[in-house]
């Protein structure tokens, strides 16, 4: 056939399928024309012959929405059939045609590189040669061929072998067939020798493909790195992939055998058996002494879109165990929740652990989230472990033999001016029996709060308490020990214990520019177990005794006032006066413990007058490389306070079963010098012509090194005859930028002893 010689065809083929309409309906072929042109006028271009290589992209391409047909555009007969009513549209295309008039057979083949192609909606079919039958509804392909039903729910099917299919029933068979489709968001490409593609009868919207002799694999490489080759392979789009007879490849190279695969390819959450988790040794033990363990044998429940649970059985065998490594059975379920709605999410498991030794473990875990508001959250986060001992003899992760088991709660509540935050804590140690908890944890917090122009103040408040049980037993008093009835004694361990509650209120407060600051702090601790304690006269110190108490506390109290007044000479120097109410003991104002029963005591307190400088002095210097310039930045601290001489009593001194030290009377003359220092380093800014608003040098901080403020009292140095330095330790610490999280401090003991005691050597 001539180059134009279909278009003499198609016009008569249109003629005559006019005069078989009623016999072709409800099926109406509508050939493809060009339009008519007017005289004079540029006939519209078509698309260039098709080559291998572009029907070999198409084909890889095809789920990428390629078009596999570029159809001419119909004339005005052809529009006018497409847009009737009540009809089933049938278009073909092709270079050369062949009707058979009497038996109602199209025969389209393509040549130079364009391959024919038969549509009926939604169905298309591309190949080099495409026998079309009207009277049976049969499309008979041969060659290279790619079949596409979006109505499958899956991608293409093509071969390069023979290919018939029937439009009624929906059926088709080939040969030399590759489909590609999607199971579980994931692509999988089948290739089989024989194949059958068909609507499944189980489902209204899927289709069935089955092959014979075939691959499977997710590979898309043309070198497969691994593939399943399979006997006989079913294929249902939407619902699940099976094939029998498998043999496992890696890179061609046969490595396992299964007697069936299967894979759920529905979307979403479905209910179903869990995959357990064993090795092929589990089957054929390779050695007299293995252990068949195996995992996660149960069932998973999809109960809503909101919820679900699963429940599943983990087992390792008990043959020849052990001590250090028993056989054990665990009994797993999980529940989860999502509640969009009410912005909740979390799940809850429990675990229960039986041992061949008779030992029992449950775990129990809840981690829930909830929003109650913007501004209003919770978030819990709960681990128990019933036998820690078991828990660490159990795992498999070497990590978690070590791990502890913390548990967290939180709410948080914005309340305007005012944050809220109450939690705890709890954390548990593998083979330990201890316990720490912290709970509750109480902080409320609040913005400054402007009460008068030259008057704001804001106040915070924090309750804490903190509890350990179980403590691990050491001492004197390990065991307590116990007569029998029999007269015979006998040891029990000691549970020990400790318990701290405290509370703090701070409420600083500034006046015009003065801050003044005032807080108050209390303080219970109580430990739970016996202890041996010396008491000494505080009389005569010569005079000692000891003493078991069943239980020990100690409870305190104590505030502090500090206020500033502003800068005497403004300028660089910021010379700055302050006043303070201290304590004369190190310790709280009040105290009360098991050596004054509910009595309570207190000590003295006494004023401090201070004036401190602090300047500044910083140097540039010339960078180097990135850096543009370094700044070498110190700030030194001098400080100079007097406190008048005061003495503490006895009794609070024998409160705390300290003897009366002459230094901490003493008047205290006190010069603190501290050193602060920094270099920072500013690096270059880029350079960009087209960029009028360059973004600004970046800095960065070198190297900082802080020490600790050393104090000489010259009132310590007249009296003691010695050294005036009034501090116990003496340190420094380093940080860098360069080593984000980088902290690195040291810190030397300057006394041995007390640095209250004249006693004490420097």
């Amino acid at each position: 056939m001539r180059p134009g010689d279909h278009l003499r065809l198609a016009r008569f083929a249109v003629a005559a399928l006019a005069g078989l309409g009623a016999l072709a309906l409800p099926a109406q072929v509508v050939p493809v024309t060009p339009p008519p042109q007017a005289p004079g006028q540029v006939p519209p271009k078509r698309p260039p012959p098709r080559t291998a290589e572009d029907s070999a992209q198409a084909r890889r391409d095809s789920l990428k929405a390629l078009p596999l047909v570029h159809w001419a555009l119909a004339d005005s007969v052809g529009l006018e059939l497409l847009q009737r009513k009540g009809y089933q549209l049938v278009r073909y295309q092709a270079e050369g045609v062949r009707f058979g008039a009497n038996e109602r057979t199209i025969v389209l083949t393509g040549v130079k590189g364009e391959r024919a192609a038969v549509q009926r909606e939604p169905t298309v079919l591309v190949s080099d040669t495409i026998v079309y039958s009207d009277t049976s509804s049969l499309v008979a392909a041969a060659g290279e061929s790619i079949f596409r039903d979006p109505t499958r729910g899956g991608g293409d099917v093509t071969s390069s072998g023979k290919m018939r299919y029937s439009l009624n029933t929906k059926v088709g068979v080939a040969t030399r067939v590759n489909a590609e489709d999607k199971a579980a968001g994931q692509d999988w490409f089948i290739s089989a020798q024989r194949a059958g593609f068909a609507g499944d009868s189980s489902t209204h919207a899927a289709t069935a493909i089955y092959g014979r002799d075939g691959t499977i694999t997710t590979c898309e490489d043309s070198v497969k790195h691994y593939d399943f080759s399979a006997r006989e392979i079913k294929r249902v789009s939407g619902s699940i992939m099976v094939a029998r007879s498998v043999v496992m490849h890696i890179m061609d190279v046969p490595v396992m055998w299964f007697p069936f695969i299967f894979q759920d390819a529905r979307d979403g959450r479905r209910s179903g058996i869990l995959t357990p988790r064993f090795g092929i040794t589990e089957l054929f033990r390779n050695s007299p002494t293995y252990r068949r363990n195996v995992e996660n044998i149960g069932y998973y429940f999809a109960l809503s879109d909101y919820y679900d649970a699963q429940m599943s059985l983990d087992w390792r065998s008990s043959a020849k165990a052990t001590d250090f490594d028993p056989g054990w059975v665990r009994l797993n379920g999980a529940f989860r929740y999502r509640l969009l709605d009410w912005f909740v999410a979390g799940g809850v498991q429990l675990s229960r652990m039986s041992l061949s030794t008779g030992s029992t473990n449950t775990l129990v875990t809840w981690q829930h989230q909830q929003d109650f508001s913007i501004r209003s959250h919770l978030t819990v986060n709960f681990n128990y472990a019933s036998n820690t001992t078991v828990q660490r003899q159990t795992v498999i992760n070497p990590l978690a033999v070590l791990a502890t088991i913390a548990s967290t709660v939180n709410y948080q509540r914005d309340l305007g001016v005012v944050q809220m935050s109450i939690g705890g804590t709890q954390r548990q140690y593998p083979g330990r029996a201890q316990v720490d908890r912290d709970f509750p944890s109480l902080n409320i917090t609040s913005k400054p709060l402007n009460l008068a122009p030259w008057l704001v103040w804001t106040p915070s408040f924090n309750v804490a308490s903190s509890q350990s049980q179980h403590l691990d037993s050491q001492g004197d008093f390990s065991n307590r020990f116990i007569t029998r009835s029999d007269g015979t004694l006998d040891s029990v361990k000691v549970d020990r214990s400790t318990r701290t509650s405290s509370f703090t209120f701070n409420t600083p407060i500034k006046v015009f520019d003065s801050p003044i600051t005032l807080a108050v702090r209390g303080q219970d601790r109580e430990n739970d177990f016996p202890e041996l304690r010396t008491i000494v006269d505080p009389v005569d110190t010569t005079r000692r005794s000891t003493r078991v108490y069943a239980r020990t506390y100690l409870s305190t109290v104590d505030f502090d006032i500090n206020f500033s007044v502003p800068q005497l000479v403004p300028g660089p120097f910021h010379v700055v006066p302050s006043v303070s109410l201290s304590n004369v003991n190190p310790g709280a104002y009040f105290v009360r413990s098991e050596r004054t029963g509910a009595r309570w005591e207190s000590q003295s307190k006494r004023l401090s007058y201070g004036l401190g400088i602090s300047p500044t002095f910083f140097g540039f210097f010339r960078g180097l490389g990135v850096v543009e310039m370094f700044r070498h930045a110190v700030t030194p601290t001098l400080t100079y306070s007097y406190s008048p001489a005061a003495s503490v009593s006895t009794a609070y001194l024998a409160a705390l079963g300290q003897t009366p030290q002459l230094v901490g009377n003493l008047a205290q003359n006190r010069v603190t010098l501290s050193i602060t220092q920094y270099i920072e380093a500013k690096l270059r800014a880029p350079v960009d012509s087209n960029n009028d608003n360059p973004a600004p040098a970046r800095k960065i901080k070198v190297l900082s090194l802080n020490f600790t403020p050393l104090t000489w009292d010259f009132e310590r140095a007249r009296q003691t005859h010695k050294t005036g330095f009034a501090n116990d330790n003496f340190g420094y610490t380093l940080q860098s930028e360069l080593l984000p999280g980088f902290d690195f401090g040291a810190d030397y003991s300057l006394f041995q002893g007390s640095v209250l005691s004249d006693s004490a050597k420097f």
